[in-house]
């Protein structure tokens, strides 16, 4: 029906802007929810013929929210398109949804002006807020885009930036969902931030980043109590189970094993309600062993050995069958998180040579998957290392061969014997 509007002969000048717009945000939505490059393209070209005619007459709030609309439908064909594209198409959403935030505050008032709206129909100061909250949501999303594709820490931190004024003005509009979800993406990109920082030991940087994440995600559960979709707050309890396991790990004593151990709640909660509404999958399996094993490894009790043994069980149902084809980045860094365990376990139960060969094997799978798509191998060469020097250290040089023949034979003939 869409199509048959647009395409008929001189509907650009036959169709109120108004009807315009809400077709190119019709398109927009259609791209979002199907995922088809070709809404979004739509939708933009709808807005291209559409801020075209403003080049020689007032700009008002039709010519704002297609701006707007146009530059969301860039950003969303750039998150499926290639990479040089990727880049492109949300640098030129920025530039316009920075003009955008600059028109808005007149936009908004000459359109008052010449419209005015029946009395108590609405703040001026409200309807602005929710026209800036629209274009900031876009902003940072545009931001987290480029930012992640080109590594760069400065608009990943601009784009968690331009988040919390999304979340305000949506809050200021009285848009409890949209606040959620904006402080949210804030809180994602300082965890995000955090893990980059502590590899290039800006500790400091990195424990500020990241207890500005704890304390978002604890204010985000807080807020959504009662009023949020049950499966939004979920996706909180595993954030903040992120965070705080992440913090645990480079604090020390009694502080660190307290955010551990209050992260293993907040994830095995985010565990029994994907469990409850029958939407478990590998990767929750994942998500829950990731944070409980590293609780785990810092309780030297024989509770903590039992933890360890519950996570390796985990990881065992998420990764099997051992298949590493057409993997995703996530499965070769758990099984890498799966052999830390088993290495963990080795150490505290000395029940023969398989633990670590097995352990070795994972890191090793885990080196190749990552390297063959570009990923972080920060740590997983050092982990196939060393559990190959624990396999030689606790069972002798002829247990290490037979593990290495038993590696080859899996993963193929390159396996190095000075593992």
């Amino acid at each position: 029906m869409l199509d048959n509007i647009h395409d008929q002969p001189g509907w650009g000048g036959n169709v109120p802007d108004n009807l315009k717009y809400l077709m190119a945000q019709t398109y927009s939505l259609l791209g979002f929810e199907t995922g088809k490059a070709e809404y979004d393209n739509k939708a933009i070209a709808i807005c291209d013929e559409l801020l075209a005619t403003y080049q020689h007459r007032p700009r008002n709030l039709n010519w704002l929210d297609c701006s707007n609309e146009r530059a969301g439908a860039k950003i969303q064909l750039a998150r499926a398109s290639a990479k040089k594209e990727a880049i492109v198409l949300p640098d030129e959403a920025i530039s316009d949804l920075q003009v955008d935030l600059g028109s808005l505050d007149s936009v908004v008032t000459e359109q008052i002006k010449e419209t005015p709206p029946p009395p108590h129909a609405f703040k001026e100061e409200r309807f602005k807020a929710t026209k800036k909250s629209e274009i900031f949501i876009n902003l940072a999303h545009g931001l987290t885009d480029l930012g992640a594709i080109n590594s760069d820490r400065l608009m990943l931190r601009e784009a968690a930036t331009d988040s919390e004024q999304a979340a305000r003005q949506s809050a200021q509009a009285g848009f409890l969902i949209s606040y959620i979800l904006m402080t949210r993406n804030e809180g994602q990109i300082l965890l995000s931030l955090a893990g980059d920082e502590f590899e290039t030991d800006d500790f400091a940087l990195a424990m500020g980043d990241l207890s500005a994440a704890v304390k978002i995600f604890r204010n985000e559960l807080a807020a959504c109590k009662g009023r949020c979709p049950a499966d939004l707050a979920n996706q909180i309890n595993l954030s903040l189970a992120n965070a705080l396991s992440l913090l645990g790990q480079h604090e020390q004593g009694v502080v660190a094993a307290d955010h551990l151990k209050e992260a293993v709640q907040f994830v095995w909660r985010y565990f029994l309600f994907e469990q409850q509404r029958g939407t478990l999958d590998w990767e929750s399996y994942v998500d829950y062993a990731d944070v409980s094993q590293l609780a785990a490894i810092s309780n030297a009790t024989p509770q903590g050995t039992s933890e360890l043994n519950e996570a390796v069980k985990f990881y065992r149902f998420a990764l099997n069958p051992f298949a590493i084809a057409n993997k995703p980045e996530k499965w070769f860094v758990a099984q890498n998180n799966m052999a830390t365990a088993l290495r963990a376990v080795a150490e505290r139960k000395r029940d023969g040579p398989l633990i670590l060969c097995e352990a070795t094997l994972r890191s090793i799978a885990a080196e190749r998957g990552l390297a063959s798509k570009g990923g972080n191998l920060v740590g997983i060469q050092a982990n196939a290392a060393e559990s190959m020097r624990d396999l030689k250290s606790f069972y002798g040089d002829n247990a290490a061969h037979q593990c290495l023949a038993a590696i080859r034979e899996t993963l193929g003939d390159s396996v190095s014997a000075g593992r």
